[in-house]
């Protein structure tokens, strides 16, 4: 018993060894035998059913679905565009699930699995297949996706029948699917008055048509690679009732392009700035919802764009 280890290092300090046993001449990994409820010697090329050690969960006691680790799990059956999920996982104290682990990722396809859809709304956008990002803003640890079909937000793919259930593909923030929200156990929830949206855009656009709710994060077609020519993008950034929004504009590669940003939730609205050619943005909105606008001329894909985040200020 001296050499035995569990193999997350821990010592063996609880002995269930049938008699004779353990036997490293038999083999070096351990069995439970469910007649005897005894562990034995064996192969550790043999192949068996295997039990794994998940952490405690510890469910309705801290207001959650499910737990794991230091988070709290939910899953709304409701199908849901993207703006409208995130607000009610915001509504929940907490955002749209992020996925940082191969473990957390299965973990999520899990809970999923007990509802019959096929597809399941991430935390995520994509504006490209190497541009990834969550929008509670942690980091892209881990990624999973197996399609990008459009610049857009980010869905889980779950079927009993297919080989791709658990992997990630993209596609427009306006599909509705039910979706799983996510916060912090320290979190204490007390849920904020819902928010109300102001009507989508109105303008033709290439991008987002549908408002996206703070803490949030855009960017220019096809980022971090060249946008194309006569480009006409809009998007309406909102948060809460009575609160401000500071808006960010970053990475900017435009040319003589322009990208317009304004006081409210159309052209319409008072200025907050404007910019072009290269360097950064950074405002105060008066109102709880902010307009922006980039349009692009004949630039033949010969920049970048740029990425945009905003959050509320209280």
């Amino acid at each position: 018993m001296t050499d035995c280890v569990w193999d997350d290092t821990q010592k063996v300090e609880f002995d269930n060894f049938a008699p004779g046993h353990p036997d490293a001449s038999i083999g070096l990994c351990v069995s439970h035998s469910i007649v005897t409820s005894k562990w034995y010697s064996t192969l550790c090329t043999d192949s068996l059913p295997a039990a794994h050690e998940m952490p405690v969960i510890y469910g309705a006691a801290y207001g959650c679905e499910s737990t794991l680790g230091d988070y709290c799990y939910t899953r709304i059956g409701d199908a849901l565009p993207f703006a409208q999920a995130e607000a009610h996982c915001n509504h929940l104290c907490g955002h749209l699930a992020s996925i940082h682990s191969v473990e957390e990722n299965q973990w999520i396809r899990t809970l999923f699995s007990l509802y019959n859809n096929h597809t399941y709304t991430l935390g995520g956008y994509a504006t490209s297949k190497k541009n990834l990002m969550w929008i509670d803003g942690t980091p892209m640890d881990f990624v999973n996706i197996q399609n990008f079909y459009e610049p857009g937000c980010l869905y889980m793919s779950y079927s009993l029948l297919s080989t791709t259930r658990g992997n990630w593909f993209s596609a427009n923030c306006t599909f509705p699917s039910s979706f799983m929200c996510k916060r912090h156990l320290g979190v204490s929830c007390v849920p904020p008055t819902r928010p109300t949206f102001p009507p989508a855009p109105t303008l033709s656009s290439t991008c987002n048509s549908a408002p996206l709710q703070e803490k949030g994060i855009f960017a220019s077609p096809n980022y971090p690679d060249p946008y194309p020519p006569y480009t006409n993008c809009t998007w309406t950034l909102v948060t809460y009732g009575p609160q401000r929004i500071q808006v960010k504009i970053q990475n900017t590669s435009v040319g003589d392009d322009w990208i317009y940003i304004y006081d409210g939730d159309s052209e319409k609205a008072q200025s907050l700035g404007n910019i072009t050619g290269s360097g950064l943005f950074a405002e105060y909105s008066n109102q709880n919802v902010v307009f922006v606008t980039f349009r692009t001329g004949a630039n033949q894909f010969k920049y970048k764009g740029f990425t945009g985040s905003f959050m509320t200020i209280y």
